[in-house]
């Protein structure tokens, strides 16, 4: 959407897949009051239709990342595992 400034998706460990998707979202400006539940479903809707249902992520980090705008997103990453 357009309202993505910045994206990141790693695999994570998940019991039933072997392994699950991981996205980490920096949203810009104008998203950040958003709500989240349909950012998220719009997200998953978008991968679904232009990429395939298989890689849809299963979980989708939002908030977390808004407090780090102005740190590289691959530091962010890192701290967060």
């Amino acid at each position: 959407t357009h309202d993505v400034a910045e994206s990141a998706v790693v695999p994570y460990p998940h019991d039933i897949f072997g392994e699950g998707i991981f996205a980490f979202i920096i949203l810009k400006d104008h998203a950040v009051n958003k709500d989240e539940k349909d950012l998220t479903s719009q997200l998953k809707n978008l991968v679904k239709s232009k990429i395939a249902a298989y890689a849809v992520p299963h979980q989708i980090l939002v908030e977390f990342l808004l407090l780090f705008k102005t740190i590289d997103l691959n530091l962010a990453i890192r701290s967060f595992f």
